[in-house]
């Protein structure tokens, strides 16, 4: 059976800018200084085999 998840490894923790606490999962972020317009993200997301 296949599965398409990450793999996390006990006590996996991931320290981020601004958050308090140790987060498990690290959320998508993105910020610009100095832009006229709002950050574009364009996701690229291939299955490497």
């Amino acid at each position: 059976m296949t599965e398409s998840k990450p793999i996390i490894q006990k006590g996996d923790k991931f320290r981020l800018k601004g958050h308090k606490q140790q987060m498990r999962y690290v959320q998508p972020t993105i910020t610009a200084t100095d832009a006229n317009a709002a950050p574009i993200l364009t996701w690229i997301m291939e299955k490497v085999e």
